[in-house]
């Protein structure tokens, strides 16, 4: 990006969509062809610090796009995951179900919990039967591992549970509860917003009203919200005015902030104002602004817009890039706030708006590469190491504004290649067991410490796959990070492959390894003794002494380790495969087993 860098920052375009069209294949396999179709108001989030996952919008295959989509991150491919079809389906409520699904909707408020589950909450949906669109407030999560969505109940009239709306942004806290904030409806007399804060308690699946006005709409001239006089003060009695599609973070205090966004979704005004909000003690403060519509860009302001493309840096700092403003200007100027003490820090100052993508070419990071301005991108898919844009609406390569269909990548101030863990390929040659254990692990270069959680075995499936089914066996990951080897023969022998990787305590993703496992099988060692004598201690037999059994079960190996025994006088012992004799002082023998069972 020309004349813009955060340390050695740089973005990169790994993802160009040439054709507008998706190119679908087997659902969760990921392939370089496969990519969804160009779209904006997508839904979705980034699971695992690997996965992206995207989830209907508006494209050019439908305005209330039904299909669903993950990105993955390491491997950099897209996999198909379902296209249910546009018509939801709400099946008992509260529980994972098998046909249950959101439909085809668009401008959906999203984000995933602690655990990778996708949330989705409400949004603009087509009702085939009614002929008609209109914002829906039903609740959904879809669970990556069991790969079904459960349905929670909507608003239906109740005072309780947020209303129906659109273009509403939404997060979860430290304790995995889901906060819900502002959003817009129509209605006769035009585009209202909405101010009201909720939360859905995922332990109680309820919904709390916290602050704003409950379930009221306002338009862009009507009273609403409650600003102190001096930037700075916090309150209970304070809260923002009504808006939609607004720029947003959470800190790594657990704070929330808000900035800008639509008085109403279908206008051309938007706010400048910078809020906090913190979840503990329930209070909001004014950071910056105030409520006046439409402020102009200072040196030190980036003044009015609607969804830019926000992220929290390593450096702990909230960053927005593009936005929109005043319905005509596609932007794509960066700024970042400083949440030490609320002030604005330009990052890249570009004065011109509706200007087309820079790129030095596929995946080549540039100091001079710069995505076109653009607005209703998916926000915070964050790595340890890299954020991620994907498509949205503005500019593209061919200088005219549509759906743009881009996936870029931005390297996090403080990034670091050097903390990148390095898994080496690796041969192991162990005994046929009902089930083996591989330490792949054995060496690789973390850079940091491992996270076991993280351990991928199946690279062409989309996700942390903790298992993989060959012909030859099953391997699968547990806890420790530790990965077994079951065959699906009793006594099989040969070889089997396997390539994985995994991510470090830096969130840094390793590059992909392979395991080779050769499997082999040997005859039971054994050691006879044709007149044994007296055990003396510590697996020390001496001369005529009827102990032969007893020294058997001294000397078989556990796993690959190797068991020593010593044996006095030993002129009539018989040596068998896997066992090597070593002469010891006088009379004294060596017996060394290793490698079988």
């Amino acid at each position: 990006m020309s004349g813009y860098l955060v340390s050695d920052a740089a973005w990169n375009y790994p993802r160009p969509l040439p054709s507008p069209l998706s190119v679908r294949g087997t659902p969760w396999t990921l392939g370089s062809t496969f990519k969804p179709s160009v779209r904006e108001h997508a839904a979705g989030g980034i699971a695992n610090n690997n996965e992206i996952y995207v989830y209907g919008g508006a494209s050019l295959e439908s305005e209330y796009s039904s299909d669903f989509w993950v990105y993955d991150v390491s491997q950099q491919k897209w996999a198909f995951i379902s296209d249910l079809g546009s018509q939801a389906i709400a099946d008992s409520i509260g529980k994972e179900s098998t046909i249950a699904h959101p439909g085809g909707r668009n401008r959906t408020a999203s984000t995933v919990d602690k655990n990778g589950n996708i949330w989705l909450f409400g949004g603009l949906y087509y009702d085939r039967n009614m002929s008609d669109s209109y914002a829906k407030s039903d609740l959904w999560k879809y669970n990556p591992k069991t790969k079904k969505f459960t349905y929670f109940d909507e608003h239906g009239g109740s005072p309780d549970k947020p209303s129906p709306r659109y273009r509403a942004r939404a997060w979860f806290d430290d304790n995995n509860n889901m906060w819900l904030y502002g959003g817009a409806i129509d209605s006769p007399s035009g585009s209202l917003s909405y101010n009201d804060l909720w939360m859905f308690n995922t332990t109680t699946k309820s919904w709390f009203f916290i602050s704003g006005n409950k379930n009221a709409s306002y338009c862009k001239n009507c009273l609403n919200g409650v600003y102190p006089t001096t930037p700075g003060t916090g309150g209970t009695q304070y809260f923002p005015r009504a808006r939609s599609d607004y720029g947003y973070w959470k800190d790594n205090s657990g704070n929330v902030w808000i900035y800008g966004g639509y008085a109403e979704s279908h206008g051309s005004d938007e706010y400048g104002d910078l809020w906090k909000f913190n979840p503990t003690t329930k209070v909001w403060t004014l950071i910056s602004g105030n409520d006046t519509l439409n402020p102009p860009k200072t040196a030190t302001n980036p003044g009015s817009r609607n969804a830019p493309y926000c992220w929290v840096g390593n450096d702990n700092k909230l960053y927005m890039t593009g936005g929109q403003r005043q319905y005509w200007y596609f932007l794509r100027d960066t700024w970042r706030v400083n949440p030490t003490n609320g002030s604005w820090e330009v990052v890249k100052i570009d004065t011109l708006t509706n200007e087309a993508p820079i790129s030095a070419g596929l995946k080549i990071e540039n100091s001079t590469n710069m995505p076109g301005s653009s607005v209703n991108t998916l926000n915070h898919l964050t790595t340890g190491s890299h954020t991620y844009m994907f498509s949205g609406y503005g500019m593209g390569s061919n200088n005219l504004l549509g759906f743009t269909g881009a996936m870029w990548r931005y390297s996090l101030d403080g990034y670091n290649p050097n903390l990148i863990p390095i898994a080496n390929s690796d041969s192991l040659v162990l005994p046929y067991r009902d089930s083996i254990a591989c330490n792949i692990k054995a060496n690789d270069l973390p850079k940091g410490s491992f996270n076991n959680a993280t351990f991928d075995i199946d690279i062409n499936l989309a996700g942390i796959q903790k298992s993989l089914s060959t012909t030859s066996g099953t391997f699968t990951v547990d806890s420790t990070g530790t990965v077994w080897f079951k065959p699906t023969t009793t006594n099989f022998v040969g070889t089997v492959l396997l390539s994985y990787t995994y991510q470090n305590s830096a969130k840094y993703v390793s590059n992909t390894a392979q395991l080779k496992l050769i499997v082999y099988k040997c005859a039971t060692t054994q050691l006879t003794l044709a007149s044994p004598s007296n055990d003396i201690t510590n697996g020390v037999y001496q001369y005529n002494n009827n102990e032969s059994a007893k020294l058997i079960n001294k000397i078989n190996p556990v796993g690959e380790n190797t068991v020593t025994v010593k044996v006095n006088a030993a002129t009539s012992i018989v040596f068998l495969p896997g066992m090597t004799v070593n002469t010891n002082n006088g009379s004294t023998f060596e017996a060394k087993i290793s490698g079988c069972n």
